[in-house]
């Protein structure tokens, strides 16, 4: 998950690496309730505030890989 937001002692916006979650370990469906949720706990974790959280924007990339 990548968080952006504006700085404003630098007057820009950064984009910053904030972690990796497995969805069905934590849910039993990867649907837009599990998502939104586990990015609420995780910004929680992180403790940054989502008082100005203005929206979420999801890109999925499946990787397979085929074990022979």
């Amino acid at each position: 998950m990548f968080v952006q937001f504006c700085n404003k002692k630098a007057r820009a916006t950064e984009t910053k690496f904030q972690g990796v979650r497995n969805l069905l370990e934590l849910s039993d469906s990867a649907n837009a309730a599990a998502i939104t949720k586990s990015v609420l706990d995780e910004l929680s974790e992180c403790g940054l505030s989502v008082d100005k959280l203005v929206g979420l924007w999801f890109i999925f990339i499946f990787i397979f890989t085929r074990f022979t």
